[in-house]
């Protein structure tokens, strides 16, 4: 899966469309941008402390999303493996998912997973 960046326009008022999106992996130079939607969408720097920590290891999988020059959503997958006697599964795990608190349910995070 590529990483991507979703640089998006938000609906008019009153309008219950998503917003439209192209799509871009995300640079060196969003990191901290990045840190900032963590922040404001969860109100604390938790979640922005475990991106930090994984971008190292996971860094073809982040996702950001940015409107004009400001960030408005971020999205983490980091490989996941589930094991049992009978198999192995080789997958990704979906956390953090942030949109900032003035850009949710506008289907930014939609179009993060999908």
């Amino acid at each position: 899966m590529p990483p991507i960046i979703l640089n998006s326009t938000a609906p008019a008022a009153g309008s219950l469309a998503a917003p439209e999106a192209d799509r871009r992996a995300e640079k060196p130079e969003d990191a901290s941008r990045v840190r900032i939607v963590n922040k404001l969408a969860f109100g604390q720097p938790t979640e922005a402390d475990i991106v930090d920590r994984l971008r190292g290891s996971c860094a073809d999988l982040v996702l950001l999303v940015a409107e004009d020059e400001a960030g408005v959503g971020h999205i983490l997958f980091t490989p996941a493996v589930i094991e049992s006697h009978a198999r192995r599964v080789v997958g990704v795990g979906l956390a953090p998912l942030a949109v900032t608190l003035d850009r949710q349910r506008q289907g930014i995070g939609s179009q993060l997973v999908g």
